[in-house]
């Protein structure tokens, strides 16, 4: 694999300099199909000092080339909220009609691969930009995002086996290493429906499973298929993000708080209602009571 550094200049504003550990990887779509719009093409956009913009990534790809734009220890502005941006390396792959799309994302998973190795990041901290903000970006990988992870992880892009006969090997989190989908049965959709809300609870992955799962996904910001692969797990049985959500965070893991306690506007804010729902939680399985998620509320949560 073949990087070329082509760093925005210093001098430039949207080159903030921040300093930033990356614990996620975030994956965009560039949005543009113009033919020419290729890696090249973005690196003169940012180089220029993109149109006045406050905006910058640290690559983009195409199906020749892998142009980085800056370091991997400073911030860009991509992800379109703070923890985003302070947490993650923003990847952009383009979407040029004149280029080869499979290609492009084929090289994209290739720099994936490095990057989580190069800077330990697991799998599950690869995420969409609507992972942040609710954008519907990336655009073109949405929709089947559980398969290019899947991708990201065998490195060859082979869907998982049948639920019928899973073959592949349980993961650390409890996934149990196979997709779970409708005519899916047993305990592990058992477990999901009771984690769904909502569901009766009988093992049995239909029509009303798959209807709520999807709108899970939506609520969350992945990929929306009906399917519960790795991510999906990775959201319903989620570890906790390792710091508090209090009145005035914002983000997916308050969505997730937000549709755990029932009852409120899934919307990613942190506001008095939820920090009320929260206070109400607390009280009622006994344990401290301030409306903060830090570890214990959000082990007694999940």
């Amino acid at each position: 694999m073949n990087i070329i550094k082509d760093f925005i200049p210093k001098s430039n504003h949207n080159r903030p300099g921040t300093k930033i550990s990356p614990r996620f990887i975030t994956v965009h779509d560039t949005a543009n199909r113009a033919k020419g719009a290729d890696a090249k093409a973005h690196a003169r956009y940012l180089n220029n000092g993109a149109g006045g913009r406050d905006v910058s990534w640290h690559f983009t790809v195409d199906d020749h080339l892998i142009i980085q734009h800056l370091p991997l220890n400073e911030m860009g502005w991509h992800a379109g909220s703070g923890t985003g941006n302070r947490e993650s390396i923003g990847i952009e792959i383009c979407e040029n009609e004149d280029g080869d799309r499979s290609k492009a994302e084929a090289n994209a998973i290739e720099l994936i691969r490095y990057l989580m190795k190069e800077l330990d990041i697991p799998v599950s901290h690869v995420v969409p930009h609507r992972h942040w903000t609710g954008k519907n970006c990336p655009r073109n990988i949405l929709p089947r995002w559980d398969a290019f992870v899947a991708r990201i992880k065998d490195g060859k892009g082979a869907t998982s086996p049948a639920p019928s006969k899973p073959k592949a090997k349980p993961t650390g989190d409890g996934y149990p290493g196979y997709l779970i989908r409708r005519g899916s049965t047993g305990e592990v959709v058992k477990k999901i429906q009771r984690q769904l809300k909502g569901l009766a609870v009988d093992g049995i992955f239909g029509p009303r499973t798959e209807a709520r799962v999807k709108e899970f996904q939506r609520e969350m910001g992945i990929g929306v298929d009906g399917i519960v692969g790795p991510v999906t797990w990775k959201f319903l049985f989620p570890a906790s993000p390792g710091y508090l959500l209090r009145r005035g965070s914002r983000g997916v893991w308050v969505k997730r708080v937000q549709w755990q306690l029932g009852g409120l506007a899934i919307d990613g804010i942190f506001g008095p209602r939820t920090e009320a729902a929260v206070r109400s939680f607390q009280k009622k399985v006994g344990i401290a009571v301030d409306g903060i998620v830090g570890p214990v509320t959000w082990g007694k949560l999940f």
